[in-house]
């Protein structure tokens, strides 16, 4: 079932994922838990090319895991910096960037596959229980609620996290169960 289509659709959080409810990319699911954490799957191919635009006051931090299709992203910072992100298959972004605007394009015919985690930095830390050791450097004061600075770090999926991956987008649930996960 398609995001746009779910009929229990959950409230988000964060203002700029509204706009999956909205749009026509069948295969886009979003689900947030009770845990604080979001995610939306992407699984489609694009019929022609989509640009989305959304602005991020306050910022989740994102995970994000590009299986395939290339995607482009443009994000000005507060209007003073601009940054340009390229996704391809086989890449993970890991992001925080408040006070931004950002535009991502979507190309025509290409099959998306990505799947993407969204957790405010309060709450990861609690999950963490302050233990920031796996935490990539530049997210430390971010989490520690001490830096609203923008973050973006690309890098290569490692075959165990790709296996995962996989069993995610393989998932074999269907109907009311798949309706509860997805």
């Amino acid at each position: 079932m398609s995001a746009k289509n779910s009929p229990h659709r959950i409230e988000t959080s964060w203002k700029f994922l509204k706009g999956f409810e909205t749009s026509s990319l069948e295969g886009a699911y979003h689900t947030a838990f009770s845990s604080g954490i979001e995610v939306v799957l992407i699984d489609f191919v694009a019929k022609s090319t989509v640009e989305h635009i959304f602005s991020i006051e306050q910022s989740p931090i994102t995970f994000s895991f590009q299986i395939s299709g290339h995607a482009q992203g443009n994000i000005s910072f507060s209007g003073i910096k601009n940054e340009c992100i390229t996704g391809c298959p086989g890449e993970a972004l890991i992001s925080f960037i408040p006070d931004s605007c950002s535009r991502t394009t979507l190309f025509e015919s290409q099959h998306y596959r990505t799947l993407t985690i969204y957790i405010d930095p309060h709450c990861l830390n609690e999950k963490l229980g302050n233990d920031l050791e796996q935490v990539p450097v530049g997210l430390h004061h971010i989490i520690q609620n001490a830096s609203q600075i923008p973050f973006n770090q690309k890098l290569n999926i490692c075959p165990h996290i790709r296996i995962i991956l996989d069993q995610i987008f393989n998932c074999p649930y269907h109907g009311a169960m798949k309706k509860r996960l997805f």
